[in-house]
């Protein structure tokens, strides 16, 4: 078959190609800069998890030994208020307890408020992890069909440059024989792509395909298969960055539901303390009313006279009504406050435990955004098509005499 333009056509339409990002010349340097450029990144991205790791850490560890002092400060205070309450009259006593029972109600309504707030904060948060799951989902199908189309693009190649080479090989103008083809066809297709072989992957092309035709394969192979604006293996690299996006997103969404649903449980222990709260400072009004009521002197009497007078008059079920009374006073205003402060100081750490978390998978966005980057500039550069090449097909289309692709260019 004799060529239908001169001598030398096949580096032009090579040229053309690349410039419609099909092709580019291959260059060793560059490859191994992008491959060392990789590796570094990766040895980086290793080591810097590791910095929120050990803010995490710290923090929980402030946290548990902030909340074994509140502990101790609340046995010291119940052990103190105990010991020096018997220094009170029952009306500072009194006082007390209706004071800190005229707070409960606005503390009980901030917290129903607020958890109330947050249990609405979950529904968006659901949303939003069900949107980046289905995301993810659809990205993995569409990187799934890239990195497929990747592979047919490198087996196309393969089997086009095997074919140039069979016929590039025949001995003169004459063309190699049907058993030569079948037996380089074969040859060809045995040929590794990936984890698979070239007939594997291109069983769909090659099921009509009797045999090797080289100036219809110049054609299917070139202009017709080769989409220069796919550029599947780049695509597969921006895909995967959208599933790295994806994944930050379903762990941002899935790290704010559990933020959520620990304040929400927070706000729920919370105003349960409050409850309890209320229930001692009651079980400590109770008896306490019940005494000043049938002795309105004692408002002005300290507690100790009080006791000493009882015991001297043997009046049992008075000082059982003094020790009911005084027993969940000091409860209510020592261990009961000491609860609710502590859980009142939650809200606060929970948020700041929250903000490294999201820190830690904000900064793998941005990562995920240098990685992609330096991974599609490794696989540029690892692929592309060498001077060795070029001189190799141009020679063996010289030998074959196609003019196909030069004619549809023109």
């Amino acid at each position: 078959m004799k060529s239908i333009l001169p001598t030398g056509w096949l580096l032009p339409a090579i040229a053309v190609l690349s410039g419609w990002g099909c092709v580019h010349l291959h260059n060793a340097a560059e490859n191994r800069q992008a491959t060392a450029a990789v590796q570094h990144f990766q040895q980086f991205q290793t080591n810097s998890g590791g910095v929120y790791g050990v803010m995490l850490a710290n923090h929980q560890k402030a946290e548990l030994a902030m909340s074994a002092r509140l502990t101790a400060a609340a046995e010291q205070d119940f052990q103190a208020r105990a010991g020096g309450v018997t220094s009170k009259t029952w009306g500072r006593i009194r006082d007390e307890l209706a004071r800190a029972m005229e707070t409960l109600p606005g503390a009980s309504n901030t917290v129903a408020s607020e958890f109330t707030r947050f249990v609405g904060q979950i529904t968006g948060a659901r949303a939003a992890l069900k949107s980046d799951t289905e995301a993810l989902t659809a990205l993995q199908a569409e990187r799934a069909a890239a990195e497929n189309a990747a592979l047919q693009w490198q087996a196309r190649w393969i089997f086009f440059r095997g074919a140039l080479e069979t016929f590039a090989s025949a001995s003169g103008n004459h063309l190699p024989d049907r058993r030569s083809l079948d037996q380089a066809r074969r040859d060809i297709e045995r040929r590794p792509v990936g984890d698979s072989t070239v007939g594997e992957i291109l069983k769909g092309d090659l099921a009509n395909l009797e045999k090797l035709r080289v100036a219809g394969l110049v054609n299917a192979y070139t202009l017709d298969l080769f989409d220069p604006t796919a550029a599947p293996g780049l695509k597969v690299q921006m895909l995967g960055l959208g599933e790295d996006l994806a994944r930050a997103g379903i762990a941002r969404a899935k790290t704010t539901i559990e933020y959520l649903n620990s304040v929400t449980n927070l706000f729920s222990n919370w105003n349960q303390a409050l409850g309890l709260q209320a229930k001692h400072l009651q079980l400590a009004q109770n008896p306490l009313g019940s005494l000043l009521t049938a002795d309105p002197g004692l408002v002005e009497t300290r507690v100790l006279a009080t006791l000493e007078r009882f015991r001297s008059q043997n009046c049992l079920t008075q000082l059982e009504v003094c020790g009911q009374a005084l027993e969940w006073y000091a409860v209510a205003l020592s261990f009961d406050r000491a609860a609710i402060d502590e859980l009142s100081r939650k809200p606060a750490s929970l948020e700041h435990e929250h903000s490294i978390r999201i820190s830690r998978i904000n900064a793998s966005e941005r990562e995920a955004l240098l990685a992609r980057g330096l991974q599609s500039l490794e696989r540029y550069h690892s692929g592309g098509i060498t001077p060795e090449q070029i001189a190799n097909l141009l020679q063996a289309a010289e030998a074959a005499g196609i003019g196909v692709i030069g004619a549809r260019l023109h």
